[in-house]
């Protein structure tokens, strides 16, 4: 996980764009989303989790007049759409496969989904 004051390298040429104020403010944020977003599990090994970077461009283009919160907001709310659009059409795919004869354990197997997951999209 980064500390304190290890951001420059992480922002790059952003990092002169910023105020010291709004350096001061980047720092505080990206602190608590690492804390949030940790890098490393508790056994030290590295994890798959993006969201501490993503929340600290969100914040960088937020200080630096890049986007704004609404625009952000218009993303995620995009995005949403998206990931219930594409969850439908798993469902129906899931739903079609088991009708092909599929069991669960092929459907875990081809998708890698959880067993709970295919259970919901089959209506169990």
């Amino acid at each position: 996980m980064m500390k304190n004051h290890d951001y420059t390298a992480w922002l790059g040429p952003a990092a002169e764009q910023l105020t010291d104020d709004q350096r001061c403010a980047f720092d505080r944020v990206a602190g608590e989303l690492n804390a949030r977003y940790p890098e490393r599990d508790a056994a030290g090994e590295p994890t798959d989790d993006t969201r501490g970077g993503e929340g600290m461009t969100g914040a960088c283009m937020v200080l630096l007049g890049d986007a704004t919160l609404a625009e952000l907001a218009g993303d995620w709310s995009r995005a949403r759409v998206v990931e219930r659009d594409a969850m439908a059409r798993l469902t129906g795919a899931i739903m079609a496969t088991v009708e092909q004869g599929a069991t669960e354990a092929d459907i875990v197997r081809a998708t890698g989904i959880t067993r709970r997951t295919i259970r919901k999209a089959m209506g169990r």
